[in-house]
């Protein structure tokens, strides 16, 4: 919208106005999806997470592999080889 200078010049109130309609979200699906797996991730027993880690595995939840495929084990393998080599 900014590109069209006529409209700038114009209307300039009224292009900020649209170009913050076109930004907002249509629909809350992605935000509830959010608070289901946080429902999911942060029981009772671990509400003591910090934040680092409690936003890192709200990550892993909701962009990870799935459990159980092979990008999954290799992710797991990999993972724990760096451990293993951190503890010596």
């Amino acid at each position: 919208m900014k590109l069209q200078t006529s409209y700038c010049l114009v209307f300039p109130a009224l292009v900020n106005l649209a170009e913050v309609c076109l930004l907002m979200p249509v629909s809350n699906a992605w935000q509830e999806c959010g608070c289901s797996v946080l429902k999911h991730v942060k029981t009772r027993l671990r509400s003591c997470l910090s934040t680092e880690m409690l936003q890192a595995l709200l990550a892993i939840t909701i962009n990870g592999p799935e459990v159980g495929t092979l990008e999954c084990k290799s992710l797991m393998t990999a993972a724990m080889d760096v451990c293993k080599s951190r503890k010596k």
